[in-house]
């Protein structure tokens, strides 16, 4: 509610479970005095000399109950206009660019269809910073203007989604508190929010995570991030692993989460011969397959069967390792592995003269802040357009490569573990140069790479 009277105004906001707030606000073309009532009292929050364009009087506890004013008038910015078929600005031409756009497009339309299977409203959100997040925004907008024309599963179009209507905006071109205004006053439980990012929106909306507030609210999420990482060599192997598909691969996903839950020991063995033994069984292994009952979507690529040792000290042996993320959150590739060594589930070793010196690094660093690095998830992966000769340099997509990595640090909150803290600050995941893996002394579930 706002009311203007001689350059003063009055704010009421009303967040969930929280009392009415009143703050006011006085405002001239030079200084700016924000008060915040409480109890009656006046409570100075700031007060500077400031050349605003806008204002935003934020509510930190959840910022999709911020309101934003602009000090011409204070006249406060609203976006309710849904626009659809929003021309894109952005048309490959390049051959290479028309294959992977080819490519993207048939591979979202396996996304909606399959996973995440679309009702009402569809909301792009995406920068320009790198040439794959506009192409990968194009696909999106190709695919939704002809969605559900194209053939389902069953080769007939899904009723359901015959209302879809789509709508793109450049985040490059539109201040955050406009897009939380779109999300707030236009979409609804059952809608579908896509971001798109280079790394631009990691911090647009301070410390607040969008996709937990967007499950919150029953709406649909997809994802694709970190996409600046990538060199464009590698954009056609991103863009094909979108394509994995839930419904192709829920048998062998089941099969592999089965045979996980219930083995009692498993042997790891690389390419070079090493040998490392979990004697212990598993806790009960999660899906990031496509298939979703609650919170449905997350980020993409998908692919993936993981778990974790129920008891950490039974993991004891050496193993191969051909990639990790170093320092600059990329995935760092080596032609030749080395051998690291663990002793009751921690990294106690690593050969002195194959080890990456950036490898030892990231040790150095996980050690220092928790004296071990222990060795945490276990997670398979079954994206097979990923692999050590398919390489996407961005961690989030490459955990889901066709083979094994493991994770070091003790930050993995999934799975509880008794002095384990919840809020431990080292995730490194490491790559396995995987040959075989055993279950039980005979059941192999993973062989010849």
């Amino acid at each position: 509610h706002l009311k203007h009277n001689g350059g003063e105004a009055v704010v009421s906001t009303q967040s969930t479970g929280l009392r009415t707030k009143q703050s006011k606000l006085r405002a001239n073309l030079s200084y700016l005095i924000l008060v915040r009532l409480v109890n009656n009292k006046r409570k100075t929050m700031f007060a500077r000399r400031l050349p605003l364009h806008s204002l935003r009087i934020l509510n930190k506890t959840n910022p999709f109950h911020s309101k934003f004013f602009h000090t011409n008038g204070l006249r406060y910015l609203s976006t309710n206009a849904w626009q659809t078929n929003t021309p894109f600005p952005h048309t490959p031409e390049d051959p290479l660019e028309k294959q992977i756009h080819s490519a993207a497009c048939k591979n979202i339309h396996t996304i909606l269809s399959k996973c995440i299977k679309p009702s009402g409203k569809l909301l792009v959100i995406y920068d320009e910073q790198c040439s794959l997040t506009k192409l990968i925004a194009n696909a999106y907008q190709t695919v939704s203007s002809s969605y559900p024309t194209l053939p389902s599963t069953n080769n007939t179009p899904n009723s359901n989604n015959a209302l879809l209507s789509t709508m793109l905006i450049n985040f490059d071109q539109t201040q955050p508190n406009d897009i939380l205004e779109v999300l707030n006053n236009n979409m609804t439980t059952g809608d579908t929010v896509v971001l798109v990012q280079s790394m631009a929106m990691q911090y647009a909306f301070g410390e607040y995570r969008i996709r937990l507030e967007l499950f919150r609210r029953g709406m649909k999420n997809i994802e694709h991030v970190h996409l600046k990482l990538l060199d464009p060599s590698e954009h056609i192997h991103y863009v094909n692993a979108l394509g994995f598909d839930p419904v192709e691969n829920k048998p062998l996903s089941l099969w592999l989460k089965n045979k996980l839950d219930n083995c009692k020991k498993a042997v790891v063995r690389s390419r070079g011969g090493a040998e490392l033994v979990y004697d212990t069984k598993m806790e009960p292994s999660l899906l990031n397959t496509g298939d979703y009952t609650t919170n449905v979507g997350g980020t993409f690529p998908i692919g993936e069967v993981f778990t974790e040792a129920s008891d950490l000290t039974k993991v004891n042996g050496e193993v191969e390792l051909f990639a990790f993320p170093n320092i600059e959150r990329k995935v760092e590739f080596h032609d030749k592995s080395w051998r690291v060594r663990f002793e009751k589930g921690n990294l106690v070793w690593c050969d002195p003269e194959t080890t990456p010196a950036s490898f030892q690094h990231m040790l150095d660093l996980i050690r220092e802040g928790e004296m071990d690095a222990v060795i945490r998830e276990f997670g398979v992966g079954l994206n097979r357009a990923m692999g050590k000769n398919m390489k996407v340099t961005d961690v989030t997509a490459f955990e889901r490569q066709l083979g094994l990595h493991f994770s070091i640090g003790k930050k993995h909150t999934v799975f509880k573990k008794p002095g384990m803290k919840v809020k431990a600050r080292f995730h490194m995941d490491i790559f396995v140069d995987v040959d075989s893996i055993t279950l039980d002394d005979n059941d192999v579930i993973f062989e010849k790479g």
